[in-house]
């Protein structure tokens, strides 16, 4: 399975060193179902996608919604679970982390993200 990194062009933060990709249909519909927790440094990139849920899931999540150049369109801090995000028409990408990354990352709206290759930690 291939690790990823995620870090913040705009201010150069890392927001996840072990990120993972749901781009297969079992991936995406299973997502972080089944998960007792998301830890620090963690991350999952759905896609394509455009909305998600949290139906089913025990914990909060942030999530970002990107482009197809990762710009960050759209921020939903601290989703608790059995909800429905908003729909982002123009995402291509889902980033799911843990509550609280966004903010502590100070990622915003407009920023550009780079994902990478990253060996796991």
């Amino acid at each position: 399975m291939e690790y990823l990194r995620i870090w913040n062009i705009n201010n150069h933060e890392l927001i996840a060193q072990n990120a993972q990709k749901a781009d297969r249909f079992i991936s995406r519909l299973k997502g972080l179902l089944g998960r007792s927790e998301f830890l620090e440094g963690e991350a999952l990139i759905i896609c394509p996608c455009d909305m998600v849920h949290s139906f089913g899931m025990k914990f909060a999540i942030d999530v970002a919604f990107l482009d197809q150049e990762y710009k960050v369109l759209y921020l939903l801090d601290n989703m608790v679970p059995q909800r429905i995000s908003p729909r982002v028409k123009k995402a291509q990408y889902v980033l799911e982390l843990p509550a609280g990354k966004l903010k502590r990352s100070k990622t915003r709206t407009g920023d550009i993200l780079k994902i990478e290759a990253a060996p796991r930690t």
